[in-house]
């Protein structure tokens, strides 16, 4: 995608809406091998070098539903369901 402008990007409104609705249902990943020293030692330059004044140190999701990027709900279909049109 070397070169591209965003003139010549075409994304719809429901292109984007999918894709808002994909991050929010990401998890935040575990954190993994809190007991190693190089990670205890990473987590003490984090503090020392006060990365944590700009940069969060606990992500929280949402407590319950989405909002899409245009304000409105997203809505949820099962395999079973019929298709809204």
């Amino acid at each position: 995608m070397m070169g591209l402008s965003y003139d010549q990007l075409d994304v719809s409104t429901e292109e984007m809406e999918n894709v808002d609705l994909y991050m929010q249902s990401l998890g935040v990943p575990a954190r993994r091998n809190v007991n190693d020293p190089q990670v205890i030692k990473g987590e003490q330059n984090f503090y020392k070098a006060k990365c944590h004044l700009c940069h969060v140190t606990t992500l929280h999701t949402k407590t319950r539903g989405s909002v899409l990027l245009n304000n409105t709900t997203p809505v949820v279909r099962r395999s079973n369901d019929s298709p809204l049109f």
